[in-house]
């Protein structure tokens, strides 16, 4: 009997702690039929420990999920992208993962359309911040519309542009409020913590300080520690862009070529010469856009001068080469093939491509990402002198 006792009180304590959570979706549209969607829990405080929860697959523009759920939390619904460079166009959203039965509905034409129903809280997020968002939008598009109708009727002055910004962000600040409302009710769960740190640059100083006491611990910390770790990768960009300026010298790495042979930079550097130093990637529509005009300015000055390197940020090797192949480069081509993480990269702090810089023969910095005529004009001066 006591043994009877005992696994009735686990079970009725297992219930108690996890509870269904079921959230059935209408998307308004059958563009997406046959895609698995997914359902991401987010961290309150770390992205990169957001983790899949559940899945399902559309079906007539609908779909469900159900998982088990023991505290609340902040979820996103989101399909994947198609490839590493192209999405589908379906909006992300949010709703709150909660005990009970809970339903979305939005458009694909119109992001800001998401209403949520069922379930306390998501009843409680629909009521005091979509509701709002909704009404806010409305009349954003409204205000848009009327602007573009007038810009064809008549000139715009700065002062009417202003005008309108101002408009603009009075009406975002009336959202604050709710915000601030339904963060502060649920600060002690996951669902507040989420969205204050998703949030926090909207939060006046008082009402940002006020909130984090009341932030779980663990939480603050985790976020603190990502915020001064993303502060010293900043100082440590500024710091290499400070020197990687016009007249100052450059910095060396070493690469390989296709078919592996490593290359320092600094054994490409000759007297008398300059060298175009160029990032770019086989993803990168701008980048391979740029190259017939690089052709031609090799075709052009090389014989008086001018050297390019171009260095690939692809990842994959596939990729690399068969760019290679279908572009026909005739200068040296270089790849560590890791990307924005590799030394190349960080030693000329390129966070965007198409990047170039323009090298003399003696290793100082000519001038740093400029294109089209400017760069030819700065390849002649730079030869003639």
């Amino acid at each position: 009997m006591k043994h009877f006792t005992t696994i009735a009180l686990w079970f009725i304590y297992t219930i108690a702690i996890a509870q269904n959570f079921t959230l059935k979706g209408t998307i308004h549209s059958n563009d997406y039929d046959g895609l698995s969607i997914f359902l991401v829990r987010l961290h309150p405080a770390d992205r990169s420990l957001n983790t899949i929860v559940d899945s399902a697959r559309i079906e007539n523009g609908q779909f469900c999920f159900s998982l088990s759920v023991t505290t609340p939390f902040l979820a996103s619904i989101s399909l994947p992208p198609k490839d590493n460079y192209h999405y589908y166009g379906l909006p992300e959203t949010m709703c709150i993962a909660e005990p009970g039965n809970v339903a979305i509905s939005y458009s694909p034409s119109d992001p800001y359309s998401v209403t949520l129903s069922g379930g306390k809280l998501n009843a409680d997020y629909d009521a005091t911040i979509l509701s709002r968002d909704r009404e806010v939008r409305r009349k954003i598009k409204s205000m848009i519309e009327a602007r573009n109708a007038q810009e064809q009727t008549v000139q715009y002055s700065l002062e009417q542009e202003q005008a309108y910004n101002d408009s603009l962000r009075s009406l975002y600040a009336t959202m604050q409020p709710a915000y601030n409302d339904f963060v502060a009710r649920n600060i002690n769960n996951d669902v507040g913590a989420s969205l204050f740190f998703l949030h926090q640059n909207d939060f006046s100083e008082a009402c940002y300080k006020s909130l984090k006491t009341k932030v779980r611990s663990d939480y603050v910390f985790c976020h603190d520690s990502i915020m001064q770790a993303k502060e010293m990768a900043r100082n440590r960009e500024d710091s290499i862009r400070s020197v990687n300026h016009r007249g100052a010298r450059y910095s060396d790495f070493t690469s390989f070529t296709p078919d592996g042979k490593s290359v320092a930079l600094s054994s490409l550097l000759k007297p008398g010469r300059i060298l175009l130093l160029d990032f770019w990637a086989s993803w990168c529509s701008p980048c391979r856009m740029e190259i017939p005009e690089l052709k031609k300015l090799y075709e052009k000055y090389h014989d008086k001068g001018f050297d390019v390197v171009s260095v690939s940020l692809d990842t994959k090797r596939e990729a690399w080469t068969k760019a290679l192949d279908a572009e026909q480069m005739p200068w040296l081509q270089l790849s560590t093939l890791e990307g924005f993480k590799s030394k190349s990269a960080q030693a000329y702090a390129v966070h965007a491509i198409p990047f170039v810089v323009l090298i003399s023969g003696n290793g100082n910095i000519l001038q740093v990402n400029i294109h089209g005529q400017l760069l030819e004009k700065n390849i002649e001066e730079n030869l003639n002198n």
